[in-house]
């Protein structure tokens, strides 16, 4: 396995650095995908610290936030297929995971049938210690990154499935 963590972000470029320095020792490789502007077309600059070789600006294409967001996230997994990575998981800059449960689940990829995983979501509010704990969504966590894999919009949110 060789995961990719690619993180998308538009000017919450502080937390960034503490979600880094958690993540980065659980992954083979980061791929940061920035931008200026945000989707409504506000301009927020890249800090000069964060041009390096794991960045890639990628501006919003569209005037749909969440057409952009998604091109975002898909200009990403491009750039992880580049680089020959076999497994990816895709974050905003405020994600984190715990590094025990992170290194258990990644354990579960041995089994070669496993295409990919979803996780529960703790949501903090402005503080790390104010939480409701786990809220019951199921996020995308770790996945395979094969040719045809994508980000796609669900259009029937909240429902995964029709029928």
């Amino acid at each position: 396995m060789r995961l990719a963590l690619i993180v998308n972000i538009w000017a919450d470029w502080s937390f960034l650095e503490h979600t880094l320095r958690i993540m980065r020792p659980l992954v083979d490789g980061v791929i940061i995908v920035g931008s200026e502007k945000s989707n409504k077309g506000e301009v927020s600059k890249i800090p000069i610290k964060w041009y390096t070789d794991d960045l890639y600006i990628r501006e919003p294409q569209f005037h749909h936030s969440m057409n952009s967001e998604t091109d975002k996230r898909n200009y990403g997994l491009r750039i992880a297929k580049e680089q020959g990575y076999t497994h990816f998981l895709t974050s905003d800059s405020d994600e984190i995971y715990e590094p025990e449960r992170f290194l258990k689940a990644k354990e579960m990829f041995l089994n070669p049938e496993l295409k990919g995983l979803v996780c529960p979501t703790r949501v903090y509010f402005g503080s790390p210690n104010l939480t409701i704990g786990f809220d019951g969504t199921l996020v995308p966590f770790i996945h395979k990154l094969s040719p045809n894999i994508h980000h796609e919009f669900n259009k029937l949110y909240p429902f995964a499935w029709d029928k």
